[in-house]
């Protein structure tokens, strides 16, 4: 594949290279907007997971909302206590003023006091103005402020809001606070990092430059998404993390060719413009690569996924724009201080870095069968606790308490009231009334069975338990006299047309949010036939515990289409990069090890115990996140690519210029191992950022990313791919290259 600097990408790199200050001035101009965007529209991202279009649990809340007078179909309870050391005496009175001030909003649909109200502690639930959970998670913030106002004026009480909604909000208001400070924390790290790297202070500012400016384009850019369409907050934190990531791999790139090429014997523009040619389209294939990998997360119908997938793909599109223009221009600006300083020590990029590089690969090419077993043997090993995968959130107990939701959690759970946070919603539709006798005989004998099961705490129902009183008055009166004469409470379980009935199943308080889930799926394939005067019903199982596993259903279903379209996309880059058959097919295997190697590598960290203290948890989680599984597999597949089009550039580069095998190994891996090795570290850094969070799922992100990423760019980059194709031989280039290009400047080559 010849190099044609007539090409677009080069045209473009080379214009930014010729005017860098008018190229800079555009993207100060962007960046200006992005962020006035990002503060005007920035509050549009939404802060909770929600639910999955056209799933049951959907349809459950779809139902509630259209079809039933229920006030608390998406709810929050606000606990009044008061503050530490400060009794306050007529808890009782506060609420029913704070019920006055809510019931003006209109984003409040109902309040009452709980009956599990206490002399110290008086509990007011507040039903939302929302249609979903997403819409719930979206006015939990706006209650929030308006309680917090009421409360100027009543000192000594102390106000906490939880519930479902305020619970999603919460936890990933506060994964997106313990990103970004992680962030903040090791960028002054990987600025001495990179000067180490570098040996230049120009060098080493341009890769955070062009990765900063990535990322504010993409939050930019998001914002305005917003909008228009539902988005995760979440985008910006993939975002934040690989753009930072990708920008310091393609200042590597460039700068490290500029390098070489300034060592052969070139003026800085002259190095300058070769390096922007050798490598533009490198970088564009890898960049494509990132975002084509990370965009297959939106085949996941959730909202959390969706931010995800759409932040990592902007970000990268963003990272391959800014290294084609920004990179050049200020490069160009920077001209001869991008040389290492002499007073800096360290190892060279160029000549002295690349013959180390070409020793070390030197000795795997020696034995290349011995190594790739060595490798394949370790990747299988650390890969095994795979087998043993679970797929489960973290309890609530093993959230932080500093958590707004988490404390009103605790303090229910105090009277065991926190289960009814999370009922199962049972909705039963009739073809007929249901509240006819003979479909209230059949209710009260689902709720009499429900009712002997031990995780049953307690049952919600226009029926009082099994007294047989509306059964008598529906046969005497029929099902319109029953449902006037039902009072409001009891009014609000049956819907307007009078053919659905809704159950609210509360769970006993030792069952965990892993074991309701198993609950759900139990009830949805129970045999509802024994109950005959429920047939022809459907019956439709939804609530929070419903809506957990149905986000976990959807991704188990999408996660085939997730790994086929990134497996696919990276056969065919690969492809039309190499003209190879077989290397595309090694990349996809290698860097599949890579990611069950990090998954393994997790699950015996996290589900263990002993290791998950000595990580700062207070003990082993049950499981891993759906979501998390198959977003490690994007990240790190995506990156993995980014490391082996680096790598196979040079091998290829050498081959096309005639090398033989073992020679085109040595010059790829010299040439590309500094900027992989170099890159990965400062990755690893940003990922380090994460782990130290005491948050389980952002922690768990952060180390399998970084596992991820080690494993990578030393076992399966230095080690097993030259291995293997030392050991494939001519097989790595079937069916064939076109006809060869000049070769490379050999001076730098070892023999």
């Amino acid at each position: 594949m010849r190099l044609d600097i007539n090409a677009p990408l080069v045209k473009m790199a080379l214009a930014a290279s010729r005017w860098p200050r008018l190229t800079i001035a555009v993207w100060v101009l962007v960046l200006v907007f992005a962020v006035g965007v990002a503060a005007r529209f920035g509050d549009r991202l939404e802060g909770g997971f929600g639910t999955v279009p056209g799933s049951i649990s959907a349809r459950v809340d779809a139902t509630l909302e259209e079809k039933f007078d229920q006030p608390f179909a998406q709810f929050i309870a606000v606990i009044l206590h008061p503050e530490p050391d400060q009794p306050v005496p007529g808890l009782s009175g506060a609420a029913r003023d704070l019920q006055t001030v809510l019931g003006t909003d209109s984003s409040v649909r109902r309040t009452m006091q709980w009956s599990k109200s206490r002399s110290d502690r008086v509990v007011v639930l507040v039903g939302l103005n929302a249609q979903s959970l997403a819409a719930a998670e979206r006015l939990v913030p706006i209650v929030r402020a308006r309680i917090q106002s009421w409360r100027a004026n009543h000192p000594g009480i102390a106000v906490t809001t939880t519930g479902v909604a305020a619970f999603d909000v919460d936890v990933a208001e506060y994964a997106a606070q313990q990103a970004s400070a992680g962030e903040q924390r090791v960028v002054p790290v990987m600025l001495l990092a990179l000067l180490g790297i570098f040996g230049s202070l120009a060098a080493a500012a341009i890769p955070l430059a062009i990765g900063m400016a990535a990322v504010v384009a993409t939050v930019g850019l998001l914002g305005a998404i917003a909008c228009f369409l539902p988005l995760s907050a979440f985008a910006i934190n993939i975002a934040s993390m690989i753009g930072l990531g990708l920008g310091i791999d393609y200042s590597l790139l460039t700068i490290s060719r500029w390098r070489e090429i300034r060592e052969a014997g070139a003026s800085a523009q002259q190095a300058l413009t070769q390096a922007v040619v050798a490598t533009a389209p490198t970088l564009t294939a890898s960049g494509l690569t990132v975002a084509a990998a990370l965009a297959a997360i939106l085949w996941v119908p959730a909202l959390d996924a969706q931010g995800l997938g759409m932040g990592g793909m902007i970000v990268a599109l963003m990272a391959v724009v800014a290294g084609l223009t920004l990179l050049p221009a200020l490069a160009t600006l920077a001209g001869p201080y991008l040389d290492r300083a002499r007073w800096l020590p360290g190892p060279s990029l160029t000549a002295t870095g690349i013959a180390r590089w070409e020793a070390r690969v030197g000795v795997v090419l020696q034995r290349p069968k011995t190594f790739l077993f060595g490798a394949l043997v370790l990747l299988v090993t650390l890969s095994w606790p795979a087998g043993n995968l679970l797929l489960a959130f973290p309890e609530v107990a093993q959230v932080p308490k500093s958590l707004e939701a988490v404390r009103g959690w605790h303090l229910l759970s105090d009277s065991a009231g926190a289960t009814e946070l999370t009922p199962i919603r049972v909705i039963i539709k009739a073809p007929d009334a249901i509240l006819s006798a003979q479909r209230l005989q059949g209710v009260a004998a689902l709720i009499t069975d429900l009712r002997t099961r031990p995780w049953v705490g307690d049952i919600r129902s226009p029926l009082s338990g099994t007294n047989k009183l509306w059964i008598r008055v529906a046969q005497a009166a029929g099902p319109e006299r029953v449902k006037r004469l039902l009072p409001e409470p009891a009014r609000w379980y049956v819907d307007r047309e009078g053919k659905r009935l809704l159950l609210d199943i509360i769970t006993t308080p030792n069952i965990s949010n892993f074991a309701a889930k198993d609950l759900v799926r139990a009830l949805r394939h129970e045999n509802w036939s024994r109950f005959p005067q429920l047939a022809g019903c459907q019956i439709d199982v939804g609530g929070p515990a419903a809506q957990a596993l149905d986000i976990d259903d959807a991704v188990i279903k999408a996660g085939p289409i997730v790994v086929g379209t990134v497996v696919l996309i990276t056969l065919l880059m690969l492809f039309a990069f190499t003209r190879s058959i077989l290397l595309p097919i090694k990349a996809v295997v290698a860097n599949a090890f890579t990611v069950t190697a990090a998954l393994g590598v997790t699950i015996g960290l996290f589900l263990n115990d002993t290791s998950a203290r000595m990580i700062g948890l207070s003990g082993a989680l049950p499981g891993i996140p759906p979501g998390l599984v198959l977003l490690l597999f994007c990240v790190v597949f995506g990156l993995s690519m980014d490391y082996e089009i680096f790598l196979l550039h040079r091998v290829v580069e050498g081959h096309r210029a005639g090398m033989s095998d073992a020679q085109a190994i040595r010059y790829g891996v010299g040439r590309s191992a500094g900027i992989i090795s170099g890159g990965a570290f400062l990755m690893i850094l940003v990922f380090a950022g994460f782990s130290l969070t005491d948050l389980a799922v952002v922690k768990m992100l952060g180390v399998s990313l970084a596992v991820g990423v080690l494993l990578d760019a030393t076992v399966v980059r230095l080690i097993l791919v030259p291995a293997f194709m030392m050991v494939a031989g001519r097989y790595n280039w079937l069916p064939g290259f076109p006809p060869v290009m000049t070769p490379p400047d050999m001076s730098l080559t070892r023999k």
